[in-house]
């Protein structure tokens, strides 16, 4: 299903673990199978901190899913 530690982490709200992945250089682009990015997940949680956080290491806001999030 393509679900990472990152966007896990991002569905939970766990921006330490966040930051944590990100420094250990997970993938902030990485897609599940149904097109859901990491952004996707931080936005649909209005989590705007981790959303920072992954804006800055390059995460594409401007995605769509097969949800059409």
């Amino acid at each position: 299903d393509g679900v990472t530690p990152l966007h896990l982490a991002c569905a939970h709200g766990n921006a330490d673990l966040v930051g944590e992945l990100i420094t250990k250089k997970a993938r902030v682009g990485q897609i599940q199978k149904d097109g859901t990015t990491t952004m996707m997940i931080a936005a649909a949680r209005g989590d705007v901190k981790i959303m920072d956080m992954l804006r800055r290491k390059g995460a594409s806001i401007n995605r769509r899913n097969d949800k059409n999030m």
